[in-house]
């Protein structure tokens, strides 16, 4: 298979419905692409790690990342095994990295489930007690979310079929 074949079978490449025209798309470029074409496409993009445990009105540590998708996930997963013990853990007769298993859920959800056209900057921060990620959403309705009422809604279907077909993300997901 091609290069080409691969980028159209990923859903990378194809025909705007609308021009008739081919090309890469949004997805294909905030993926794969080169840090100033992600810059033009999506000016406002950007995913700030933070440390907050002894600076906490600032950061103890930070990296701003403004690269594409493939190589952020790999940057902040290395942020948070920089930042984060991996205290012991046996499942059965098997060690698992308690640390690996959450920073993957984090960092695959708030890179794949955000809006890319807003200027709200994607957060990753650890600080002493907690650590969790932010980032901008399109709501599809206005209501408290419990799970009487929770609708899965995914946000970027083919960044999210990417992501599960090289292993950064698991098959099934709410969008939530």
């Amino acid at each position: 298979m091609s290069d080409e074949e691969l980028l159209k079978s990923a859903g990378l490449y194809g025909r705007d419905r609308v021009t008739g025209e081919q090309g890469y798309n949004l997805a294909a470029v905030m993926l794969l692409g080169k840090d100033d074409v992600i810059m033009d496409v999506a000016p406002a993009y950007v995913t700030d790690a933070l440390v907050r445990r002894v600076n906490t009105d600032r950061y103890d540590d930070r990296e701003v990342i403004k690269t594409n998708l493939i190589e952020s996930y790999e940057r902040l997963i290395e942020f948070g095994r920089k930042h984060l013990l991996d205290k012991f853990f046996l499942e059965e007769d098997q060690r698992k990295s308690l640390r690996t298993i959450i920073i993957r859920e984090m960092i695959a959800n708030v890179l794949v489930h955000r809006e890319f056209t807003s200027s709200y900057q994607a957060k990753f921060v650890i600080e002493k007690e907690r650590m969790y990620v932010e980032n901008a959403n399109r709501a599809t309705q206005e209501a408290l979310i419990t799970p009487d009422n929770l609708e899965p809604n995914p946000k970027n279907p083919i960044i999210a079929s990417f992501f599960r077909n090289i292993g950064y993300a698991d098959q099934l997901g709410s969008g939530v």
